[in-house]
């Protein structure tokens, strides 16, 4: 079972929510952003490379998320530049910088929110 967080004000709250439902609800969030490179990479895992990374790991996305003017956004320090570029890992400002002024992230309603679809999204990876 999945702990689904809630926001009121400042205060998080928990509840348990059904696995099922829990990959509803990030599809729900990621689909209206299906046609973003980055979002692409994670429906589409088998069609993108990975990043080599410290101590033979991998990486693909490293999703962040954060607060804007505008609300708050989710998106990923791996980045693609275009579709025939490597993998790039940024540094967490320039990763933020890069997905505002590209439109590579997906906006979100709450902070809450904004760190469940970062912590989560692998749920749904090639599973869409």
């Amino acid at each position: 079972m999945f702990v689904m967080p809630t926001v009121t004000g400042k205060i998080v709250s928990r509840f348990v929510v059904d696995p099922e439902f829990e990959k509803q609800y990030l599809r729900v969030l990621i689909r209206p952003y299906e046609q973003l490179n980055f979002v692409q990479r994670f429906l589409k895992p088998e069609q993108y490379g990975v990043l080599p990374m410290e101590g033979n790991k991998v990486g693909t996305h490293l999703m962040s998320h954060a607060e804007t003017d505008k609300g708050y956004v989710v998106y990923p320090r791996i980045i693609q530049r275009s579709e025939d570029s490597p993998l790039e890992l940024l540094s967490p400002d320039e990763a933020r910088t890069y997905a505002l002024k590209n439109k590579q992230f997906i906006p979100v309603d709450s902070e809450a929110i904004a760190q469940f679809l970062a912590e989560n999204y692998k749920k749904v990876a090639g599973k869409y």
